[in-house]
């Protein structure tokens, strides 16, 4: 049987389109590629410049071959655990890799933008950073560039309804604050004393297992183990006494999440900036922070959406 060729996002350590800094004069170019799989190239290109070399490494994927998909990688220890790319490479049987999305280095771990893998929305933007590009794949594995937009919101026993401030974010819950963890955040809830938590004057966890059912309220205490295929709703300062008068155990909550373009036709996102070209025309951006030369990864899609560059 052939094995399943898949090319894979990982999501841990820098960057997502973003440029390789201040142009320089080409004066030669060494090229050399290699096909890996059916569908699959890993093309070397060494440029000499008039400041120096440069080595790009670029994978094109023809998502038109059967066989050839891309998804993201996620930490198998939680978004809030880092975890090597070859590791993740590994773990999930890819054949290639590439660095993606900037992630929150010296915290907690987590991806600064949104994430979908496999068709399942594991992450969302960081509270107050929307508007980044996404790098989207359909589930009819094409591909495409937007600025996806996310509403979720969670239902109590009264059919009232609350909005969350992110899915499996760091966030600050000093003020009054609803999120939700998952699987996908790491083994255990944030807990009281976490330093997302812990300067909130109040702080109550709900735990809900894998059908939607209240298992446990937690107020003020330590992490508790996330339930297999549950989640757990986190409440901070101002939002704790509404939680605690909605909430007893044996209830019923649910989490729904809206998105525009909708969940339902994603298989993948990751996202990054900035956004260097659009319909073939450059677009030009300050720094802001990621300039100089460094080591960077982009990704580059063909206008049909059937060819992806990972660079």
């Amino acid at each position: 049987m052939a094995k399943r060729q898949r090319v894979l996002l990982s999501v841990i350590i820098l960057l997502l389109l973003v440029s390789l800094g201040t142009f320089a004069a080409k004066l030669s170019e060494e090229t050399k590629v290699e096909e890996i799989a059916r569908g699959v190239k890993y093309i070397e290109k060494r440029w000499q410049t008039d400041t120096g070399w440069v080595d790009i490494y670029i994978l094109e994927a023809d998502l038109t071959q059967p066989g050839v998909r891309i998804d993201s990688l996620a930490s198998s220890n939680g978004l809030a655990n880092t975890q090597g790319m070859s590791t993740m490479a590994r773990e999930a049987g890819a054949i290639a890799a590439v660095n993606a999305d900037f992630f929150l280095m010296s915290s907690t771990g987590v991806p600064i933008g949104s994430q979908v893998k496999s068709g399942r929305l594991i992450k969302s933007p960081q509270p107050g950073n929307g508007g980044w590009t996404a790098f989207i794949v359909n589930n009819d594995f094409s591909a495409y560039f937007g600025r996806p937009v996310y509403l979720t919101s969670v239902t109590f026993p009264d059919d009232t309804r609350r909005p969350i401030i992110g899915i499996n974010c760091e966030i600050d819950f000093t003020a009054g604050k609803i999120a939700v963890y998952d699987e996908y955040w790491g083994r255990f809830s944030p807990g009281r004393f976490h330093n997302m938590t812990k300067n909130a004057r109040e702080y109550v966890e709900v735990i809900v297992d894998g059908n939607g059912t209240v298992v446990e309220v937690r107020e003020n205490l330590g992490p508790a183990a996330i339930p297999q295929d549950g989640w757990v709703l986190v409440g901070s300062s101002d939002e704790v006494s509404f939680i605690l008068e909605k909430v007893k155990v044996g209830d019923t909550l649910t989490v729904r999440s809206y998105s525009d373009p909708s969940l339902e036709d994603i298989f993948a996102v990751v996202e990054g900036q900035p956004f260097l070209v659009d319909k073939g025309q450059i677009n030009y951006f300050s720094e802001g922070g990621i300039g100089g030369l460094n080591p960077r990864t982009g990704v580059g899609i063909s206008e049909d959406g059937k060819t992806v560059w990972l660079v």
